[in-house]
């Protein structure tokens, strides 16, 4: 009887030295595999389009009006002053603009600091838009700019500007602006637009971003402009549309044989 249980014990020793071996096995096959899995997941399917280039090498500025969180902004009457604020994401070099009507602050045109800084205007006494904008970039390519739009010596409007067209061709085939467009370096590129509600005194527009011409007078409503790209980067191409009642932008992201 005796020599029968210790047989049943050795067996059972045996038997769980076996599961366990089982275990180690199946164990060291999973963490060794999954692993693998995941990198060979990661090769096949990259990250979307959207993503890429929503990655932390984008370069990315805002510019606002210090106290009011506003980017359009309507003075009765001349003011001595404003603050203006412009924050940077993985930016290289930025440099500042000014636009206007009957008159433009000069003193904000030139380098401003890529890790983001603030600027006093000059004074703005005239009747006049006060156009501010900002581009900033890096090596991988152009941020796609900001503005901000000071109306002094008007009052509120309820009729906003609308950019009705806005339409990239490359080759002559044209394409949505809604994602990203695909190109190939030296492709000839030709960006298209319209825009309505532009018939007032304060009505403006202009742009930030890659624009070879970077301003737009608001009595020509359709433009197109022709031109090539000859460096591996992403770019974008903001178009602003500002009166006295407010402001619109579109923008269209061009990547030359990147994505």
């Amino acid at each position: 009887m005796k020599e029968m249980d210790l047989f049943w014990k050795s067996k059972s020793a045996i038997l769980m030295l076996l599961i366990s071996g089982v275990g180690i096995v199946l164990f060291l096959g999973v963490t060794a595999v999954f692993p693998f899995k995941s990198t060979l997941f990661n090769m096949l399917y990259g990250k979307p389009i959207s993503q890429a280039l929503e990655g932390a090498s984008v370069p990315s500025v805002e510019l606002g009006i210090e106290g009011t969180g506003e980017k359009h902004l309507n003075l009765a009457s001349p003011e001595t002053s404003l603050k203006l604020v412009w924050k940077t994401s993985n930016v290289k070099s930025c440099t500042g603009k000014a636009w206007g009507l009957s008159e433009k602050d000069e003193s904000w045109s030139g380098i401003k600091d890529p890790n983001g800084g603030e600027f006093k205007t000059g004074n703005l006494t005239k009747n006049s838009a006060y156009v501010y904008t900002i581009d900033c970039a890096n090596e991988f390519g152009d941020a796609e700019g900001d503005s901000v739009v000071i109306n002094v010596g008007t009052p509120k409007l309820s009729q906003n500007p609308y950019i009705t067209l806005m339409e990239v061709s490359v080759n002559s085939e044209t394409f949505d602006v809604n994602k990203p467009v695909k190109v190939s370096l030296n492709d000839e590129i030709k960006i298209s637009w319209a825009s309505l509600n532009l018939n007032t005194s304060y009505s403006i527009c202009f742009a930030t971003g890659s624009w070879p011409t970077k301003y737009q007078n608001a009595s020509r409503t359709n433009i197109s402009e022709t031109f090539k790209i000859s460096d591996p980067k992403v770019y974008r191409y903001s178009l602003y549309c500002s009166s006295e009642a407010g402001i619109t932008r579109k923008t269209v992201t061009i990547t030359p044989g990147l994505i």
